[in-house]
């Protein structure tokens, strides 16, 4: 699918200078390279034949957009392990809490009398995250800042390593400073109200939190938040503001009833309005041209 769209789809070029781009084989060379952190699965199928293009043949397709909560996933999933490597004191913390919850999800994963403890102590079943999706991991150390209180209680009873202070402080910040991208990812990933015109105002909230966040001076988790913020900007570059990519998305954002320019910052209401009210006289321009075709001719002819 991804392949199709590499060659076939539209270039940031001008759409003029797309429709004369024929060589599909060169543009699949041009496109073959790139990161392993942006590869999918779609991406290591391997193209066997393809129809050779003929001259009266012009394919096009629209411009790829690859899932934002798939885009999400991978700055927790891969971009903030960069914080371990920055920073020894925050690795050190990070990997003896992290450790400690393992433990206790694992035990209780594989043991009735585990999950039994569990419950009669804390009052709340236990959970287990799922490998693949960030987001369990995300849930699973909130439901045990949740039962803090018990939760040594609970881990004496198991006969593993209790959880220390700093500990819990790091995990309570870790959470607080990952959840603009918990609940990034459970917005986008809706299949009801979902909608492009939402990414948008999404990502202004995400930064918008964050920067709230660092205001805070926390103690373990100041160095993750400049991660997860700088992971946001490369990742989802196209759609800055003033890049021209990101047109469609601020048109989608600001047609949608539910935000309208609500999501976007003060300095920047001028240039979207004026953005979002050029997009309407030309479609204007483009309806009256469709009704009056004869008009049209005429103007030009004139001329």
């Amino acid at each position: 699918m991804v392949k199709a769209f590499k060659i076939f789809g539209r270039p940031d070029l001008p759409y003029s200078e797309c429709a004369n781009i024929l060589n599909v084989n060169e543009i699949f060379d041009k496109n073959n390279e790139q990161s392993n952190d942006d590869m999918d699965e779609d991406e290591m199928l391997i193209l066997k034949e393809f129809p050779e293009a003929k001259d009266s043949d012009i394919y096009q397709l629209p411009n790829h957009e690859r899932c934002a909560t798939h885009t999400l996933h991978l700055i927790p999933s891969r971009d903030i392990d960069k914080a371990r490597s920055n920073n020894n004191s925050y690795r050190k913390v990070h990997d003896a809490a992290m450790a400690k919850c393992r433990a206790v999800w694992n035990l209780c994963a594989g043991s009735p009398k585990a999950c039994e403890i569990y419950l009669e102590i804390t009052g709340k079943s236990p959970t287990s995250p799922c490998p693949t999706r960030w987001n369990s991991y995300y849930d699973c150390i909130t439901d045990i800042l949740k039962v803090q209180e018990t939760i040594n209680e609970v881990l004496r009873k198991l006969g593993l390593a209790v959880l220390k202070e700093i500990e819990v402080q790091f995990l309570i910040e870790y959470i607080n400073t990952s959840k603009p991208i918990s609940e990034a990812i459970r917005s986008l990933e809706g299949d009801k109200e979902t909608f492009y015109g939402c990414l948008q105002p999404e990502l202004y909230r995400m930064h918008k939190m964050l920067d709230l966040l660092k205001q805070e001076n926390p103690v373990y988790c100041g160095g993750l938040i400049d991660i997860i913020k700088e992971s946001i900007q490369n990742r989802f570059e196209k759609y800055n503001l003033h890049d021209t990519r990101a047109k469609d998305s601020i048109l989608a954002a600001v047609s949608y009833p539910f935000f309208k320019l609500k999501w976007v910052p003060r300095a920047e209401k001028e240039y979207v309005k004026e953005l979002f009210i050029a997009e309407l006289r030309r479609f204007k321009q483009e309806d009256f041209k469709s009704a009056h075709p004869q008009t049209s001719t005429l103007k030009r002819s004139k001329k």
